[in-house]
């Protein structure tokens, strides 16, 4: 779901996977944010759960990263 589309007021979209307890394929969600980057012409980010952890998937349109989200402690580089 659209989570916000004008995200760090840059014109980046911002979405959520609603979690039903099964991971998203990693590589599956970077093709897929790969390709949402190119149609969006700005970063996309992706809220979700991975190995019971909060983290944010991110693309910039040519590099992918990953991020932990607050309750899950410090932060990896994410793209954009």
């Amino acid at each position: 779901e659209i989570v916000d589309a004008n995200y760090r007021n840059r014109g980046e979209l911002l979405l959520r996977h609603r979690h039903d307890g099964v991971d998203l394929r990693l590589d599956w969600a970077r093709e897929a944010l790969a390709a949402m980057a190119r149609l969006w012409r700005r970063p996309v980010r992706l809220d979700t759960v991975r190995d019971g952890r909060p983290v944010r998937l991110g693309h910039d349109g040519t590099t992918a990263g990953e991020e932990p989200l607050e309750s899950s402690g410090g932060a990896r580089s994410a793209a954009g």
